[in-house]
């Protein structure tokens, strides 16, 4: 199991980093105004993603081994049917919006939707590879499309000069990976029966449709600051603002790589009826230390790495750092109760949550950014992410998990 762990967790560290190095090493080539921009991207591609993939990327995980059903499948086909929606939506909305959050509809909005439609079939693949316990297929999918998205998303940044080298960065990326894999998927799925909803398509569907509702709140909880705070304020702050969450949201990279083997496993003690609590008890003492431990050396080498690297503005985000990893900290309490509750089959407690928690984020944005900045926008996230916790914290209580 150890082997086994390192194997996945490795691979997760290093396309998680990968990902985490594109975002860093942009505001080397984009101006801070520009970095702001690239940060909106990021919480439109992050939300929409949550939305589009339709829960099916935790159907997979719970149901791949569980089920005699051909789960990829219907997820595959979920996914495209998503992606022509989403299209259509995003053209009828161009009819009347020449742009949206300051991003022209088209291309830019439209052609990110494609690449998230594209990248959501290949985070199918991934979560299948984990299931059927084939590691050579999860580096290949995971590590894979993280090398070619950096590759792409920095040279077409530093050929165009602008944040809309990351829309197509991102397409490549996703289209090259399809391009790749293409063989995985046409072995579970058939454009023969595109059209064709069974009872297994309502099955996944009606599964993964709560999970919308719990994406869509968990992305506010972490992307509605960054709207607001260019509403409040300018793409400079955000820029600031967007560096220093990547780094205060660091440790969720770190959760990451934890859960990639813990989620997986507690779900395969649930069928094996083995004490799969012990094995969330033994997560809920070693991650937080660790986070802890990883939060004191950000904050250590803040000023060091901007000073020496970066443009000097960057510094004022020092500020809201501590707030922001302390907010992080919190999540494993929310983790442990996300795979509690998706063992009981109850996805609708975690997005109960997650929506209120996403609420009081929009609130205390609304109310803290219009007079201290970004120290309101960090504090909003800390505020709701408390929030989020002590809301798992009583459903465990009320359903008698934890005492």
């Amino acid at each position: 199991m150890i082997k086994k762990f390192f194997n996945y967790a490795f691979a997760e560290a290093s396309s998680k980093g990968l990902n985490w190095l594109t975002i860093i090493a942009l505001p080397f080539i984009l101006s801070p105004q520009d970095y702001g921009t690239v940060g909106l991207l990021v919480a439109i591609e992050g939300t929409l993603s949550s939305i589009m993939l339709v829960g099916q990327e935790r159907a997979i995980l719970r149901f791949t081994r569980e089920k005699e059903k051909n789960v990829l499948g219907s997820a595959v086909q979920l996914i495209l049917l998503s992606l022509i929606f989403s299209l259509f939506i995003i053209s009828v909305i161009g009819i009347f919006f020449k742009s949206i959050a300051g991003l022209r509809v088209f291309p830019a909005v439209f052609v990110l939707i494609i690449s998230i439609g594209l990248y959501n079939l290949a985070r199918l693949l991934m979560a299948y590879s984990r299931v059927i316990d084939n590691i050579k297929l999860f580096w290949g999918t995971r590590f894979f499309y993280q090398v070619t998205k950096v590759i792409a998303v920095v040279i077409i940044c530093y050929i165009l000069k602008n944040a809309y080298g990351y829309i197509y960065g991102v397409l490549l990326s996703a289209v090259i990976f399809i391009i790749v894999y293409f063989k995985y998927f046409s072995q579970k799925f058939s454009f023969r029966r595109f059209l064709s909803f069974d009872k297994n398509f309502r099955f996944f569907f009606l599964f993964g449709s709560p999970l919308i509702f719990n994406a869509l709140s968990g992305n506010i909880l972490s992307y509605a600051d960054r709207f607001l705070v260019r509403g409040f304020l300018n793409n400079q702050e955000l820029g600031i603002y967007t560096f220093t969450y990547s780094l205060g949201s660091s440790l969720v990279f770190f959760y990451g790589i934890t859960l990639i083997l813990f989620e997986p496993l507690t779900y395969k003690y649930v069928r094996e009826k083995k004490n799969f609590r012990g094995l969330l008890e033994f997560y809920g003492r070693i991650v937080p230390g660790c986070a802890f431990v990883l939060a004191l050396l950000i904050i250590f080498f803040f000023k060091i790495f901007v000073s020496q690297l970066l443009n000097p503005v960057y510094l004022n985000g020092y500020t809201i750092l501590p707030i922001l990893l302390s907010a992080h900290l919190l999540l494993p309490v929310f983790n442990i109760g996300y795979i509690e509750f998706m063992i009981l089959k109850k996805p609708k407690f975690i997005a109960y949550s997650t929506i209120v928690s996403a609420s009081v984020n929009i609130l205390c944005n609304f109310l803290l950014i219009p007079f201290i900045g970004i120290v309101g926008a960090a504090l909003s996230t800390l505020i709701a992410y408390l929030t989020l916790v002590l809301i798992i914290y009583f459903l465990l209580i009320q359903k008698k998990i934890i005492t």
